[in-house]
C-alpha cells in the first residue's frame, strides 16, 4: 500500500480515513460556485472541461457533482492514500491522484475549475499552493476556496468549551484579509471574498456527540489532552445542571474565489 507523502498538514489523515465518512457533516450536495461557473460555459463545450478538487479527502464533493453534472472531466486530488482508497470505492471513474498540494503532477493549463473545501488550513507553504493553482488553472479558468473564518467566529461553541482551539486555529487559518492578498499576488483577478454567518441555536447534548470521539474534529485532534479532557468534563457539567436545550452558536463560512486571464 503506497505511503502518503512527507508533509506539513497538522493531521495524519490515513489514520482516520476508514471512519472519515461517519463524522458530522461529510454529506455534500452540487458545489453551488461549480453550478455559478457552468452557467457561462455553453453546455456542449462542458464535455472539454475539466474540474479538479484539491484536498477531496474521501471524495464525496465530486461523487455528488458528478452526479448532477454531465460532460466535464473529474479528478480529486489529496495527501492521504487513505482517503483517496475511501473515494476510490465510491467511483472509479473519478480520477484520484494522491499528490502535495504545493507541487501538483500535472501540466500547466490543466483545468477549468479548481475547488479547495476546509482544507487550505492544512496547507503549507500556503502561498506556493495558489501559485500551483494558477499554474494549472487554463485561462478564463476559475478557482474556489471555501473554509471556515475563525476570526468572525470567535463565540463558536467549540471555542467556548475548548478556548485552546481557538487559539490554535487562529494561528492555522489565515484572515480574511491576508486570503484576498495571497491571492492577488500569486497572479488572480476578479478576486472576491465572502462572508456568511450564521447564530444558531443547538443542543449541547448533540454538540457532545459531535466532539466524541475526539477525531470527529480535526482541531479538537492538535489541543492538548488536558484541554480537551476539561472541555468534555465542563460540557457534561452543564448537561447535568441542565443546561443545554438552546445553547447559541456562530459559524462563518468563507468562500473566496479568482480566475486566471492570461
Amino acid at each position: 500500500m503506497p505511503r502518503s507523502l512527507s508533509h506539513g498538514a497538522r493531521i495524519d489523515y490515513d489514520t482516520v480515513a476508514a471512519g472519515y465518512d461517519s463524522q458530522p457533516y461529510r454529506q455534500k450536495e452540487v458545489d453551488a460556485a461549480l453550478l455559478a461557473y457552468l452557467e457561462r460555459i455553453p453546455a456542449h463545450k462542458w464535455p472539454l472541461l475539466r474540474v479538479l478538487d484539491i484536498s477531496c479527502g474521501t471524495g464525496n464533493q465530486l461523487v455528488a457533482d458528478k452526479a448532477a453534472i454531465t460532460g466535464p472531466s473529474w479528478v480529486g486530488s489529496d495527501l492521504f492514500y487513505g482517503m483517496l482508497a475511501q473515494a476510490q470505492a465510491k467511483d472509479k471513474n473519478i480520477s484520484w491522484v494522491q499528490a502535495d498540494a504545493c507541487g501538483m503532477p500535472f501540466v500547466c493549463n490543466s483545468f477549468d475549475f479548481i475547488s479547495q473545501q476546509f482544507g487550505f488550513h492544512h496547507i503549507g507553504p500556503r502561498s506556493m499552493m495558489l501559485r500551483e493553482v494558477y499554474r494549472l488553472l487554463r485561462p478564463g479558468g476559475c478557482f474556489v476556496m471555501t473554509n471556515i473564518a475563525p476570526q468572525e467566529m470567535r463565540q463558536a461553541l467549540l471555542y467556548r468549551y475548548f478556548p485552546e482551539a481557538l487559539d490554535v486555529d487562529l494561528s492555522d487559518f489565515v484572515s480574511p484579509d491576508t486570503l484576498v492578498a495571497m491571492m492577488k499576488d500569486a497572479g488572480f483577478s476578479a478576486v472576491e471574498l465572502s462572508l456568511d454567518r450564521r447564530v444558531s441555536q443547538v443542543d449541547l447534548q448533540d454538540f457532545l456527540k459531535k466532539v466524541q470521539p475526539r477525531d470527529n474534529n480535526s482541531t479538537l485532534m492538535i489541543i492538548s489532552d488536558m484541554a480537551y479532557a476539561d472541555g468534555v468534563a465542563r460540557m457534561k457539567r452543564d448537561i447535568g445542571r441542565g443546561v443545554g436545550l438552546h445553547v447559541p452558536t456562530e459559524t462563518c463560512i468563507l468562500t473566496l474565489s479568482g480566475e486566471k486571464n492570461d
